[in-house]
């Protein structure tokens, strides 16, 4: 059998295909929350404390599997409630491919991006 480069990318395609329904995008629901510090998650003196979805609530999304921390003064203050509606394929969620933490990341990225570049380019002729 001879080895060539398009033998292995074919191979390679054809070991990887994914079922198109898997493919399919669905909007990340999320509800906005009122965050208000609890005594759960009152401020300690220490550098860290640990980190937990505060502004938003994602139904079906899955805890992230290791423990996760921030600075406490980030832990303090809320962050914004954002307006930005990721479309994703289902299984992300469904499936916790990824986790809370990780989807909060993505709406906030989205939601940065979707602000900084409205209406800052425009196509010339």
């Amino acid at each position: 059998m001879r080895r060539t480069v398009r033998a292995y990318v074919a191979q390679r395609q054809s070991a990887i295909a994914v079922p198109a329904s898997d493919l399919v995008e669905t909007e990340v629901a999320y509800e906005p929350v009122d965050w208000a510090p609890t005594d759960a998650s009152k401020i300690t003196d220490a550098l860290y404390e640990s980190y937990a979805l505060q502004s938003i609530h994602i139904p079906g999304a899955k805890a992230h599997p290791t423990r996760l921390v921030q600075s406490a003064a980030m832990a303090s203050v809320a962050p914004p409630k954002p307006s930005y509606r990721p479309h994703l394929p289902a299984r992300v969620i469904t499936d916790g491919i990824l986790s809370d933490a990780q989807l909060e990341s993505v709406i906030y990225a989205g939601e940065a991006h979707s602000e900084f570049l409205a209406g800052s380019w425009t196509v010339d002729a």
